[in-house]
């Protein structure tokens, strides 16, 4: 028993360090799409990003304008995607011209929202699972819950 409780210890651990060495940058803004109300809303919010981020009108997103109108967004600190990220994400989506069209920026961001709910939701649950196995006084998913105590 002991040592399987190690051992979800270790793998707990290693996933977290795993967790903690990617880096997010669009979260901050992909918390904001995600909070839309209809698929029809996202699309609009989509389409009104994606008009602005196509700063010579070409109907494309290319890597330098999506890093400029990250940017101009004015998250603090503000969103800084590496060219790496940008070939990573839209590499199923890229046009012979090198940019993304509406369609393909819709996919890659409806991607990043699900992905981004999906890392939430885990650390949640990460959190919670912890808590519910160590917590010995009030934490935050105790006192979010209602609950004076639990454990042991």
């Amino acid at each position: 028993m002991a040592a399987h409780r190690y051992r979800e210890k270790q793998e707990k651990a290693k996933l977290k360090a795993a967790r903690a060495n990617d880096i997010y940058s669009m979260d901050p803004l992909l918390e904001t799409l995600m909070s839309h109300s209809t698929d029809q809303d996202l699309s609009s919010r989509l389409l009104a990003l994606f008009e602005k981020f196509d700063i010579d009108e070409d109907k494309t997103i290319n890597y330098q304008e999506l890093y400029e109108g990250l940017y101009k967004l004015k998250f603090k600190p503000p969103i800084t995607l590496s060219k790496q990220e940008f070939d990573f994400i839209s590499r199923d989506y890229t046009q012979s011209t090198g940019g993304v069209d509406f369609i393909g920026f819709s996919s890659i961001m409806r991607e990043q929202i699900k992905l981004f709910v999906q890392r939430r939701l885990g650390n949640f649950i990460d959190r919670f699972s912890v808590c519910m196995h160590m917590c010995t006084s009030r934490c935050w998913c105790c006192a979010h819950a209602g609950r004076l105590r639990h454990g042991p």
